[in-house]
């Protein structure tokens, strides 16, 4: 593959993954999605310009989604902004199992916050601790356990972290004759 194989690569897979978070939300498996790997893993690994791509798919997916720009879709960037902080703190040099528990530990980061900003602005969450412990559990009624919504966050990140090493990692040829050893 050419050196310039790799990005176009990288960008394919990016949109593959915008696709598939439409996808799993139409099968409503909520927060099935790859973006906290994604700011989390090119926050790590990558260049900061690289950051624009999933931003943009996350407010463009979102807006299709919910008809406007909202305002939760501000707390969820300020979320992802905190992630990527956490990324900055890890280098391509990083083992796999660093990555994978750092992209872990930016999905725990982008739970906490994301439903603590749930609790302060959604008026059905009273003010309290008991409050604050159902945002962070069982959430509103008639809506899954927010609890579910950290499981799949945690599972989908660990699951499209460890694609995004692998395809970081893999190593491509500048040209075919660089593919074929030379004999003698």
């Amino acid at each position: 593959m050419s050196s310039g194989a790799r990005p176009t690569l990288l960008l394919g897979f990016i949109v593959a993954l915008l696709v598939f978070r439409q996808i799993a939300a139409s099968f409503e498996i909520y927060h099935f999605q790859p973006y906290i790997a994604l700011f989390f893993g090119l926050a790590a690994i990558k260049s900061s310009r690289w950051l624009l791509v999933p931003a943009l798919g996350y407010l463009a997916s979102s807006i299709l989604a919910a008809g406007s720009l909202q305002p939760w879709m501000l707390s969820v960037l300020f979320a992802f902004a905190l992630v990527v902080l956490l990324g900055k703190c890890f280098s391509q040099r990083s083992s796999a199992p660093a990555l994978l528990g750092g992209s872990l530990a930016g999905a725990g980061v982008f739970y906490f916050v994301t439903n603590t900003i749930s609790w302060l602005t959604i008026p059905q969450y009273s003010k309290t601790f008991a409050g604050f412990t159902q945002a962070l559990w069982s959430g509103l009624p008639g809506l899954p356990p927010t609890w579910t919504f950290f499981r799949n966050d945690a599972i989908a990140t660990v699951l499209f972290m460890g694609i995004i090493i692998v395809l970081n990692r893999m190593k491509f040829s500048s040209s075919a004759s660089d593919a074929v050893p030379a004999t003698s």
